[in-house]
C-alpha cells in the first residue's frame, strides 16, 4: 500500500536514532568522566554502594592521618621523657660523685647545684612539652584517646603520664577490691578502672570470680596497668603495676544489667603513689639518694615502655588501614569506574548505527516519492 500521510518506515527509522544516540551519548560521558556511573540512572544500586565505599575510603584515609599524627604526638612525648631520663642519669652520677669524701664541703655544694637545677629542668620539660599548644606529660594527658578507625568506637587510648617531679612521689602501690555476689558479677557487662574500661563478652559469661578474673586479665588496656586475682568466691583484688600507680588509687566502677536493673559495684580504695621517688626536695646528699633515683629511672622507663608500645600499636594500625582503604577503592573502581575498551567499543559501534540510521531516514523519505509516478501517470 502507497501512502504519504504516514511514513511508518521514517519514524521507525528515527526511533532507532533516537534510542542509539542515547547509547551514544552515554558511551561519550564514560569516556569523558572515566566513570561507568555518571548519574543514579545508569546504576541506582551502583551508586548507592559506592557512595557508601567512598564515605569509608575517606574515613580510612582520614584515620590513617589521624593515627601518624598520635604517633608524631608521642614521639614528641618519648623524646621528651629521654631528656628526663638523660638528666636522672645525669642526677644519678652527680649523687655518685658526691658520695666521696675526697670532695670538699664547697665540692659538694657545687655538685648540689648542678642536681639540683637538673631537678629543676625536669619540671621545666614536663611543664613545656606540648603538641598543638597542649601539655603532653603533666597528667593532662592521663587518658589520651586517638580515632584510628572510620567508624564510631574506633579508637585508642594511651597514657602518656605525669613526669613532673611531685608525680614520683613516695607511697604504696593502690589496691582495689571488688566484693560482690555471684549474680552480680554474673551479670556484669563492663568493668571501668579511671581510664581503662573493659567491655567484653567474656565478663557475661563470668558466673564466679575466676572467670571474671581471667576476662579482666584477658583485656590488653587491663592487664597492661593492672593485675586482677580472685581471693575468694566473691571477691576479686586488683592491684596497679609498678609504674601505674595513682594518687587516688584503682578507683572503679563496674556496670552489669539484670532486665532492667543496673548494678553500680562499690568503688576501689584511695592510695598513694607507690615509686617511692619523691624528687621534688630531693638534694644530692639526701638520704637513700640513689634508690630514689633508680625508682625515677624505673618510673621514666616504664613510661616510655608504654610509648613504645603505643607507637607500634598505632603504626601496625596505620598500615592495616592503608591496606583496607586501597582494597575498598579497588571494589568501588570495579563498580563505578569505566571499561575503556568496553566503551570506547560501544562508541564505535553507535557511531556506525548513527550513520546508517541517518542514511536509511533519508531513503524512507525518498520512497514516498514513488506516489509521484503514479499521479504523473
Amino acid at each position: 500500500m502507497s501512502v504519504i500521510n504516514s511514513n511508518i518506515v521514517a519514524g521507525l527509522a528515527q526511533n532507532a536514532l533516537v534510542k542509539n544516540e542515547r547509547a551514544m551519548n552515554t558511551a561519550m560521558e564514560q569516556l569523558s568522566t572515566g566513570k561507568r556511573i555518571n548519574s543514579a540512572a545508569d546504576d541506582a544500586a551502583g551508586m548507592a554502594i559506592s557512595s557508601k565505599m567512598s564515605n569509608q575510603i575517606r574515613g580510612l584515609d582520614q584515620a590513617v592521618r589521624n593515627t601518624m599524627d598520635a604517633v608524631s604526638m608521642i614521639q614528641v612525648a618519648d623524646g621528651a621523657a629521654g631528656s628526663i631520663e638523660n638528666m636522672l642519669q645525669r642526677m644519678r652520677e652527680l649523687a655518685v660523685q658526691a658520695s666521696s669524701d675526697t670532695n670538699t664541703t664547697d665540692d659538694v655544694a657545687a655538685i648540689n647545684a648542678e642536681f639540683t637545677g637538673l631537678r629543676t629542668a625536669i619540671d621545666n620539660v614536663a611543664d613545656t612539652t606540648q603538641w598543638n599548644g597542649g601539655n603532653l606529660i603533666d597528667g593532662t594527658q592521663s587518658a589520651a584517646t586517638f580515632q584510628i578507625g572510620a567508624n564510631n568506637s574506633q579508637s585508642m587510648t594511651v597514657d602518656l603520664g605525669n613526669l613532673k617531679l611531685n608525680a614520683f612521689a613516695a607511697g604504696t602501690a593502690g589496691t582495689a577490691v571488688i566484693t560482690t555476689s555471684t549474680t552480680e558479677i554474673g551479670n556484669m557487662t563492663s568493668v571501668q578502672f579511671g581510664a581503662v574500661t573493659v567491655n567484653s563478652s567474656g565478663l557475661l559469661a563470668a558466673t564466679d570470680t575466676t572467670t571474671l578474673t581471667a576476662a579482666l586479665n584477658a583485656d590488653s588496656g587491663f592487664a597492661q596497668r593492672y593485675t586482677a586475682v580472685a581471693t575468694n568466691a566473691t571477691t576479686v583484688t586488683v592491684t596497679e603495676k609498678p609504674g601505674f600507680e595513682t594518687a587516688a588509687g584503682p578507683v572503679f566502677s563496674s556496670q552489669g544489667t539484670t532486665g532492667a536493673t543496673t548494678n553500680v559495684i562499690t568503688t576501689g580504695v584511695v592510695s598513694t603513689l607507690g615509686l617511692g621517688a619523691n624528687l621534688s626536695g630531693l638534694e644530692v646528699t639526701s638520704a637513700s639518694v640513689l634508690t630514689t633515683l633508680d625508682n625515677a629511672l624505673r618510673a621514666v622507663n616504664i613510661q616510655r615502655g608504654e610509648y613504645g608500645a603505643g607507637i607500634n600499636r598505632l603504626e601496625y594500625t596505620a598500615d592495616n588501614l592503608a591496606n583496607a582503604s586501597t582494597n575498598t577503592q579497588s571494589a568501588r573502581s570495579r563498580i563505578e569506574d569505566a571499561d575503556y575498551a568496553k566503551a570506547t567499543t560501544e562508541l564505535a559501534r553507535t557511531q556506525i548505527i548513527q550513520q546508517a540510521g541517518t542514511a536509511m531516514l533519508a531513503q524512507a523519505n525518498q520512497s514516498a516519492q514513488g506516489v509521484m509516478a503514479l499521479l504523473q501517470g
